[in-house]
């Protein structure tokens, strides 16, 4: 898991901040680091702290979680978690599990989505939370990982962005966060929902302008933002996804904070 950068005005003030962004409680939270950066003439120095997010506080919260959205659900269940590298895979075991799934996976999709929002108001340095009932998730993942994994490798030997097939919000949040692991590979979305599709590319390489037949307007454009961009999290700044609110025509990588329409 990633380290979490903060900006603060001391220890407590970045576990205090760390707590509301997260979800999450104090004793989930470990300082590893803190240093002050030079300020530009003029200003006040900078004192960052880097914190680490115990693993095990992580799991037993997202279980705990998961089965009381469950319980008020009228669902009795099971919930397995498994942590793997960027993400983290729940299994849920159920006598209900074609109702957990729904049409097409929908209603496993919102019950992914919701429990992303219960443990984090962000995705960013977080994994992803994966829920997955009778192996439901895992069959698509692991084709969208080929597809993906696929794409990446064509774009670093010819240079050339490819565009993938559209995809709903939960699909397209998986290839970004598997994606963004690629060295000089970057991502974003494009296009109108029900139609909207990842464009993959090299890193710092032009935004495409258009996708499929469907020309994306110059002014739509300026909303682009670098997926790849991290910035450490401010109490003072805005939400700990710094980025500019993408576009109804592009957007980063399908961030948790701004949850598309349905």
């Amino acid at each position: 898991m990633k380290d979490i950068e903060i900006i603060a005005g001391s220890e407590k003030d970045a576990i205090d901040f760390a707590v509301k962004q997260f979800r999450m409680p104090r004793e989930a939270f470990e300082v590893v680091e803190s240093f002050q950066e030079s300020a530009p003439e003029g200003g006040l120095p900078e004192l960052r702290f880097r914190l680490r997010m115990k693993l095990d506080t992580l799991i037993a919260v997202t279980r705990e979680r998961v089965a009381g959205l469950l319980k008020q659900m009228g669902i009795m269940a099971e919930v397995r978690i498994r942590p793997e590298r960027e993400f983290l895979h729940v299994d849920i075991r159920s006598e209900s599990g074609s109702l957990l799934i729904g049409k097409r996976g929908e209603t496993l999709d919102a019950i992914q989505h919701l429990t992303n929002r219960m443990i984090s108001r962000s995705e960013r340095d977080m994994p992803l939370i994966l829920v997955d009932v009778e192996n439901y998730r895992e069959r698509v993942n692991r084709r969208l990982r080929k597809i993906a994994l696929s794409a990446a490798e064509k774009v670093g030997k010819t240079g050339q962005p490819v565009e993938l097939e559209p995809m709903t919000p939960a699909e397209r949040k998986f290839i970004h966060k598997l994606l963004s692991e690629v060295e000089g590979i970057d991502t974003y979305s494009m296009g109108r929902e029900g139609q909207r599709r990842i464009i993959v590319s090299l890193e710092n390489a032009p935004r495409s302008t258009s996708v499929g037949d469907e020309e994306i307007l110059p002014e739509l454009l300026n909303d682009i933002t670098n997926v790849k961009r991290q910035r450490p999290l401010h109490e003072g700044t805005a939400p700990i996804n710094n980025k500019a609110k993408p576009s109804n025509g592009s957007d980063a990588p399908d961030d948790l904070m701004e949850p598309e329409p349905d």
